[in-house]
């Protein structure tokens, strides 16, 4: 995954998601302590907006547990397609949440991904467009070889007929690939057979196990311009680190993005209903000139190795195994969500909330030595959402629990589901 698996598991917020229904909480119960017995509680219900910062002295931990699964993607033209492969993957976030002021809140992010699991279904494999194009490259590769030979067949149309009539070879041939390496086709095999049979050994070698461990860490700050009960209107800047294994082999899948990235955030938050909250969130992030970051070119023979072949020989397409990678353009991350307070319906209810929302998300192409390798993709989603908060009655613990379905997309590879937990704790400081 060149993007980085953190940011495609979407655990990678790069900015300070301020509290969701929390701060209200806690700005209530302290009003309470300076009231009267019999005054009115300070809430109703733990809806809130998204973009409110915790109060001040107020921190916050949260536990995030992520898990992932998808068996399909969106084309260029926004079809859904199965690529014959079956992705699950499961992360943890350990945040540390502080609110500096009245208006400004602080937020650190260490991400663990612990599960990257791939699995391959051959049937289903065989018959994706993807697995396609890459046969038909493959066949055409060969026919412009044998034309070039010109012993079995004359011209490239005539070579390529060859093939797929699925005549065979009078002996072992090597057939260079672009990078450098060759795929020995055996003698007295159907060619078309054979060159199927190449290309699904050789996506066999990638692993079911990926890589694991701590991902990019981030850290960002949340102001908040104006909020009352009502409306809220707030800003988010932040940064994350190149920390989590980006330069590994493909096929083991990475799980860190390789740049460092800058990125901003707007909320916008209003309360037209008694119970009600409508957030509008929006993130752009830009990968930072800091560092550069080495791509490794895999061995298109073995996912878990990377190329010993040299593109420059006869074959190959020029190009060298150790580039530059760079990300271009912004990311755009958008969100709509409508939070709503069962409180208000009965005040024995009143410490659950329900989500429901939109979310789309555009991700940044990928370039190699200044050559596009990975086209923009954009998914879109649909989520729900439930909050259970201790808040009302004067605990400071939270769940909360969101489950995000793909509902649409393009140029994305794999769209997967998601079902994040989060578990949270408040502390006075």
């Amino acid at each position: 995954m060149p993007l980085g698996l953190l940011k495609t598991l979407g655990l990678s917020t790069l900015l300070v998601t301020s509290l969701t229904f929390g701060s209200t909480a806690l700005e209530g119960e302290k009003k309470t302590e300076t009231t009267s017995q019999t005054s009115t509680p300070a809430f109703e219900h733990v809806a809130g907006p998204d973009g409110k910062v915790l109060p001040q002295g107020v921190g916050r931990a949260r536990l995030v547990n992520k898990r992932f699964k998808g068996t399909n993607g969106f084309d260029a033209d926004g079809h859904r397609v199965d690529n014959g492969t079956t992705f699950a993957s499961s992360a943890l976030g350990l945040v540390g949440e502080y609110g500096i002021t009245k208006k400004l809140s602080l937020r650190v992010l260490v991400p663990y991904v612990y599960q990257n699991q791939v699995s391959l279904n051959y049937g289903r494999l065989t018959k994706s467009e993807a697995f396609k194009k890459r046969l038909t490259a493959a066949k055409s590769k060969l026919a412009e070889r044998l034309a070039k030979n010109g012993e079995l067949c004359v011209g490239y149309e005539n070579c390529l007929a060859y093939i797929n009539r699925g005549e065979a070879l009078p002996k072992d041939m090597a057939a260079p690939l672009p990078s450098g390496e060759f795929l020995i086709l055996r003698g007295g095999k159907a060619l078309d057979r054979e060159i199927e049979n190449n290309l699904v050994q050789i996506a066999s070698t990638t692993p079911n196990d990926g890589t694991i461990g701590i991902g990019d860490v981030e850290a960002g700050l949340l102001y908040n311009w104006f909020g009352n009960e009502t409306w809220s209107l707030s800003t988010g800047l932040g940064m994350r680190a190149p920390t989590g294994k980006y330069e590994v082999p493909e096929g083991q899948r990475p799980i860190g993005g390789g740049v460092y990235d800058a990125g901003l955030q707007l909320n916008f938050d209003v309360s037209p209903l008694r119970g009600l909250w409508l957030s509008a969130r929006g993130k752009y992030e830009y990968a930072l000139p800091i560092k550069k970051a080495n791509w490794h070119r895999p061995s298109e023979m073995n996912r878990t190795a990377y190329n010993e072949g040299n593109p420059n020989d006869e074959g190959g397409d020029g190009t060298h195994n150790t580039q530059i990678l760079t990300k271009r353009s912004v990311g755009k991350d958008y969100l709509l969500k409508a939070n709503y307070g069962l409180g208000v319906i009965s005040a024995s209810l009143k410490s659950i909330a329900v989500t429901a929302g939109y979310w789309d998300v555009t991700n940044r192409p990928v370039y190699h030595d200044n050559v596009e390798y990975t086209k923009a993709s954009q998914v879109q989603y649909q989520t729900t959402g439930l909050l259970i908060s201790g808040l009302p009655y004067r605990l400071p613990v939270e769940l909360e629990m969101d489950y995000a379905r793909p509902i649409g997309g393009k140029n994305a590879s794999m769209a997967s589901s998601s079902l994040e937990t989060v578990a949270k704790i408040y502390a006075r400081f």
